[in-house]
Formats: structure tokens, sequence, C-alpha cells
């Protein structure tokens, strides 16, 4: 422990009890993973919860409160911080120890991360990559951590609102988001809103990769940068898919190179025009981790592109190495996905695969929420919830078979919906059965006569992070070396 840190800690011990009141704001900053001194820290969780149960802040309540968590402290060591507490205040109030402790606990395990890291680095048997991802990672926890506790200010949230509101009604009434392909799904949640998680879940070969097509062109023709992550399909398959979408050519035909008739060859250098003016970013890595899904998503938002959308296909097949449990391991990159979401202030949509086919008492097959294979922390982090329902046993004649989506979860608005659709999978296509989804079906063609021009318009949005609260630490300098200094402080001379 370096003799900063341990000064810090006890600079704030020594302020809080000469004035307890202040640990409502010390609270914003600080907790009890910033103590590495485990005496500072006992003292520091007594007095919180001697606060809390509204008792008397005292030395003798604080060694009883220890006593009663099953720790033990030396209560000569303990009475002896209450000599000399006034000099301790003259020198910083509470909070300004508790902010720089937070520095310098964050600074503490960023240096511990990177030590780690390089004794792992240096391990023969390890990928380099691999762990030079986990350091950045772990990096950006201690980040997030050391800001994560901030209190904000009501006064500015509340001003922000206004803005936002104004904004809003400016552009009459339309929410900043992504549109999907699907114009009911946007009735009931605004489209794809910032930060948001959206699940998609679907048994296999119902059209799980048919959706994320469909959402990753809707973006595309609102000029937004899509970041595709398919790690079932190369990138030939998820071209040719995007091509059949928007030339109604079946995929066979393009995937395979058969012959094309003069129409279909128009229409398909028509649609490889719209692709190659678009902003489409994709990613077929089989074996992508968290990490890295968090490398190419923090690289493309600070490319000249910028990002506006993430699209996973699927989540249940992304690597995470280090958990054994699968469901634990599910969980977690459900948990990190969502934090991506937040941190890079873009929409993510994952798709996740449903348990088999099963039936209710009543025979009932429609999927639940409660099918998200593996973890039902999934459905828990999304702020939406969409499941594809198709019957697998149709007759193989019916040409323009139907499919059903039911919104089982929304944040932004009614749940438990459900949009009945025209499947054309052929061409990689989902649409809405409906008069208001006749509109993305006569865009489609529109886009084809027009070279791939959809008459969709969404104002983008941005988002920037504060670190401001350490950058306005105020402390006497001459009195903090007086203080260390002294016989009273840590009994050895300090250099500043």
């Amino acid at each position: 422990m370096g003799k900063e840190y341990k000064r810090y800690q006890e600079g704030l011990i020594r302020s809080i009890l000469a004035r307890p009141e202040e640990i409502v704001n010390v609270v914003d900053y600080i907790d009890s993973g910033d103590f590495e001194d485990v005496n500072f820290k006992m003292v520091y969780e007594s007095v919180l919860e001697l606060y809390l149960e509204k008792k008397s802040i005292s030395l003798p309540e604080i060694t009883l409160k220890i006593g009663e968590g099953g720790g033990a402290v030396d209560t000569g060591w303990l009475f002896n911080l209450s000599r000399n507490m006034v000099q301790w205040i003259q020198v910083a109030p509470p909070t300004t120890w508790a902010k720089l402790l937070k520095r310098e606990s964050a600074k503490t395990k960023a240096e511990n991360v990177l030590k780690a890291g390089l004794v792992e680095i240096n391990k023969k048997e390890n990928n380099p990559l691999s762990i030079m991802d986990k350091i950045a990672t772990s990096l950006s926890q201690v980040s997030v951590d050391a800001t994560a506790g901030e209190m904000f200010n009501i006064n500015d949230v509340i001003d922000e609102f206004e803005a936002e509101t104004k904004e809003i009604l400016s552009t009459g009434g339309n929410v900043t988001s992504i549109n999907s392909a699907y114009p009911t799904i946007d009735y009931y949640t605004q489209g794809w809103g910032a930060t948001h998680l959206i699940t998609v879940g679907a048994r296999t070969g119902v059209g799980k990769s048919v959706f994320a097509i469909n959402n990753a062109v809707a973006a595309m023709s609102q000029e937004k940068t899509v970041l595709f992550f398919s790690l079932e399909m190369t990138r030939r398959e998820v071209l040719s898919r995007i091509i059949a979408s928007l030339s109604m050519i079946p995929i066979q035909k393009i995937e395979k190179a058969h012959p094309l008739t003069d129409d279909e060859k128009e229409r398909q250098k028509e649609a490889l025009s719209f692709i190659r003016n678009s902003k489409l970013k994709i990613d077929t890595n089989p074996h992508v981790t968290v990490e890295y899904i968090k490398r190419a998503a923090i690289k493309q938002a600070q490319s000249d592109d910028g990002l506006d959308l993430i699209i996973i296909d699927y989540l249940q097949l992304i690597a995470n190495d280090g958990i054994r449990n699968r469901q634990e391991a599910v969980a977690d990159v459900s948990r990190n996905m969502k934090i991506l979401a937040k941190e890079l202030n873009v929409p993510v949509i994952v798709l996740v695969q449903l348990n088999r086919e099963r039936r209710d008492d009543d025979g009932d097959s429609t999927p639940k929420i409660y099918d998200i294979r593996e973890s039902g922390a999934i459905a828990q982090d999304s702020n939406v919830v969409i499941l594809i329902d198709r019957n697998m046993n149709e007759d193989t004649e019916v040409i323009d078979p139907k499919a059903t989506f039911i919104i089982a979860k929304n944040r932004q608005g009614e749940s438990n919906k459900y949009i009945s659709v025209r499947t054309r999978l052929e061409s990689s296509l989902f649409i809405d059965d409906n008069k208001k989804g006749q509109k993305v079906l006569d865009n489609i063609e529109q886009a084809i006569e027009d070279g791939g021009d959809y008459e969709i318009n969404i104002k983008p949005t941005s988002h920037q992070n504060s670190y401001d609260d350490f950058n306005d630490i105020d402390v006497n300098d001459e009195d903090l070396e007086n203080l260390f200094s002294d016989e009273e402080g840590f009994g050895d001379e300090i250099e500043f």
C-alpha cells in the first residue's frame, strides 16, 4: 500500500469522526471497496451503519458495531484516531478526502490490473490478444467504478429533461431512435432507443437471422452505422441475405451465383450500390468474446463513421472464458451487452435461441419469455424482448406463410402484443401484415426502382461522460505537509 493511499484513508476516517454528519456526502464518492486497510474499512462501514440506524456515532459505538460484525480492532489505535481531528478538518473537509481516496483507489486498482496482466501476458500458453482484451475490460470497469457512485444534481437533470422535451417537440413529437423494419413494432416501442438492449428470441429455423438482416437494412437506409456480428454465417452469406431482402431475388440464386435474368441483374446491381454506399460493418469471426465485441465497438464508435447500432447473431455463441457454469456465463454476456449499450449510447440487438418446442397442458406451443435458453437474466437485462413464432408444420406449398412477433417485454410501452407478419424467407424478409406494414413493402419496392433510397429521416444523438469531480479537488498543501510530518501523523518524513 502506498503512503498516499494510507494517508487518504486515515484523512477520511479522522475527518468523518470530526464531522459524522458529512457521511451523507462522502457516500457519493466512496464505498468500502475503496479502503485497502482493513481497520479503516471496518471503521467506515461501522460509521455508515450507525448513521443509517440513527445511532450516536462515537468510538465506543463503533467498537461495538465492529464486534457485532465479527471483526476486531485495537481499541488503543481506534481511540487514537480522535486526537488532533481539528487539524485534519483544517487540511480538507471529508468530501475532499473522499475524492482523494477515490482517485488513489482507482489508480491502485488500475496498477494491480496492469501488473497482473503483465504476468499473464508473459506466460507462453496464453494468447496475448485475449489477455489485452481482458486488461482493457478490467480497466474500463475500474473507470466505471470510479465514477458510478457520483450523485447527480436534480436541477441539472430537470434542465436536461426540459431541453430534450423541447427538441422532441421541435421534431413533431418524434423520439430520437432508429426505426425498425416493422412499423407496428415502432408503434409500440418508439423504435430502437439509445442505450437499449433489445432481445429477439426464436427457435431454430424460425427466422432470427431474417429479423437481424431486415433491421440492419432499415438502419442502413437511415444512414446509420451498423456493426453486425454474425457468429454463424460467412460474410458472403450475410451479404447475400441483405441483397435478397433489397432485390427480392431468392437467396440461393445470389449465394450460389446462379444465372439471373436481366431484371434480376439490374436489381442486384442496385442493391450492391446501396450496400456499398451504406455504413454497414460486418464481423463474422465465429470465436468472438465479450472483450472482442467491446473492443470492436469502441474502435468503430471512435471512427469517422461513428456507431449507431450493434446487432449480434446470436448471444449464446459468444465465448466467455473463465466461467464454467453455462447459465452464469450467458448472464455475464447479457449484462456486458447491456453495459456496452449504455457506455456507447447505442441500441444493441441480440438474437437468442429459445428452448426446443414445448407444449402447455392445453397444447399451446407459443414461445414464452421463460423459453430463452440457458439464462433468464437475458430477459431481465433487456428493455425490449420480442419472440418470433411460426408454424413449422405448415403446408410447404404456401408461398406467403404467416408468422407472429410477440412483444413479450417493453419498458417503453405496452407489452404482450401479437403482431402478424408475412414471411418471404426465400428473400430474407418479414413484412408487417397490415396497412402500416405495407409501407415497408412499398419502401423496399421503391428502393429497387430508385437504387435503394428509403424515405426515412431520423435525427442522431450523442453522449459524453464526465470526470469533472476529479478535477476540482482543493487541498491546503502546506497544512497537508505539516500534518503528515507531525508525530501524530504517520511517524515518518513525507516528501511531496
